[in-house]
């Protein structure tokens, strides 16, 4: 809450003092504050038994819409915001979407390895991770792929070291990977999207001009930034990326964002507003390493997802701004509030054990 605090002050200051438009900005600020730190809260208040039911109904509603999506995507139903351009969508874009059924993924792959389970259970969870890395695929969103590769590789990793079901783990890694593959390789768009990933990929192109406006503006103003928001407002450095014949995918007052989250954040709230964002993902980080402590076996558990849903996050995040809200933004500081509570309870209970032992 302290990082969180301090990052809304800071934008708040900005948008008096440093943005274009002040008032797009104070409205920016205030959709920080309702997509991270309102949803934070709730989740913190999230009463301790309520908390596997919450996570199940959210699991199960992502798949119910993945399987609703795919529906759409065979051409059973015809509902554009679920299914289109051959990709599974889910009411929003293929990577939001996508990022939101990796976090899902991490939370059940989580579940998959708890050792206390009964056989039914474990079958049944290693075939809701397996739809789950499937729909995935099928969302299509490069920047998901690779950051599904990298935490899932860390996730089982971090099953092997840490004794938790090490062959289940690395078996159903196996099982999803490959038919992923399957999939991949049947499904056309998706192979297409494959074969045309390269340097001369318009998203490649668009991203490394993104990258490279936001570094100039960082290098111009790396204390301040532009402030909160005005991106599509920084006239001068649009001026700039056309007369270095640098394409973007969207011009002056049109563009909303720099396509990774801390290049974007760090171009309108300074170094300082960067270095906030990475405090926030570190506390979710170690909120979930304590929370894995507790010798209950679900808050251990949904820690443990919690923990890789983060890492997913942010390896995402330096590819695009999901962080920006609502949806992935929501979720995922929801579901860092109820980790908070966890994390707090198991250092209370340490704390009575210290006081007991002395």
């Amino acid at each position: 809450m302290i990082f969180l605090g301090i990052f809304l002050i800071c934008g708040l200051i900005l948008s008096l003092f440093v943005a274009y438009n002040a008032k797009f900005a104070l409205t920016t600020v205030f959709t920080y504050f309702a997509h991270w730190a309102i949803f934070f809260l709730i989740g913190l208040k999230a009463k301790p038994e309520h908390r596997k039911t919450i996570l199940m109904i959210w699991l199960f509603s992502m798949l119910l819409v993945a399987l609703m999506s795919l529906i759409a995507l065979l051409g059973w139903i015809d509902v554009y915001r679920l299914s289109n351009e051959g990709l599974l969508k889910g009411f929003q874009s293929h990577i939001r979407f996508g990022t939101l059924l990796l976090i899902a993924f991490h939370f059940v792959f989580a579940l998959f390895l708890n050792p206390k389970n009964i056989l039914k259970q474990t079958i049944g969870l290693g075939l809701f991770a397996t739809i789950l890395l499937v729909m995935i695929v099928l969302t299509g969103s490069r920047g998901v792929w690779f950051a599904a590769a990298i935490s899932i590789f860390g996730a089982t990793l971090h099953a092997i070291f840490t004794n938790r079901k090490r062959k289940l783990a690395i078996a159903l890694v196996v099982i999803a990977v490959a038919l992923g593959v399957i999939v991949s390789l049947s499904a056309n768009i998706i192979h297409e999207r494959i074969r045309r990933t390269g340097t001369d990929d318009p998203s490649y192109v668009f991203r490394k001009n993104n990258a490279t406006m936001a570094l100039w503006i960082i290098e111009d103003r790396p204390l301040t930034g532009i402030g909160p928001g005005q991106v599509p407002y920084a006239k001068s450095y649009f001026d700039r990326m056309a007369d270095e014949n640098l394409e973007l995918e969207s011009g002056y007052l049109k563009k909303r964002h720099l396509h990774s989250m801390y290049l974007h954040v760090g171009a309108e709230l300074g170094l300082p507003g960067l270095m906030l964002l990475i405090g926030v993902l570190i506390c979710f980080i170690w909120m979930a390493i304590i929370g894995a402590k507790s010798q209950e076996a679900f808050p251990k558990t949904m820690s443990y997802g919690f923990l890789w849903a983060t890492v997913a996050v942010a390896i995402g995040e330096m590819l695009d701004c999901l962080l920006r809200g609502p949806s992935v933004a929501m979720e995922l500081f929801f579901f860092a509030g109820i980790i908070a509570g966890i994390a707090a309870e198991n250092s209370d209970s340490h704390i009575g054990e210290r006081n007991q032992s002395n």
